[in-house]
């Protein structure tokens, strides 16, 4: 694993961010879809890969507020409030 902030560590996170941002695409409670119904099995099974990803990202470059704020999007639509809470909470500290 690169070193935290490093070039290669950036390189890295921009290629998770880019793989989670797919997975979780329609499926983020946003403007546009709100009242959602909670996600389905495929939904869940996308999310939580798409919320590792995040994590993963978060780990490579600690000040990425942007993975933070989609990341608590997305436990958010996994129905953890408290989490996604926690999550918006560090982004905010980082933006």
């Amino acid at each position: 694993m690169p070193a935290p902030n490093s070039t290669e560590a950036q390189k890295a996170a921009q290629k998770l961010w880019e793989k989670a941002l797919a997975l979780a695409a329609g499926e983020l409670i946003l403007h546009e879809n709100q009242g959602r119904k909670p996600p389905g099995f495929w939904a869940q099974l996308k999310l939580k890969r798409a919320a590792k990803l995040l994590e993963q990202v978060v780990q490579l470059v600690p000040n990425h507020w942007n993975s933070m704020w989609v990341l608590g999007k997305t436990v958010q639509r996994l129905g953890n409030e408290p989490g996604a809470f926690e999550w918006f909470v560090k982004a905010w500290d980082k933006a």
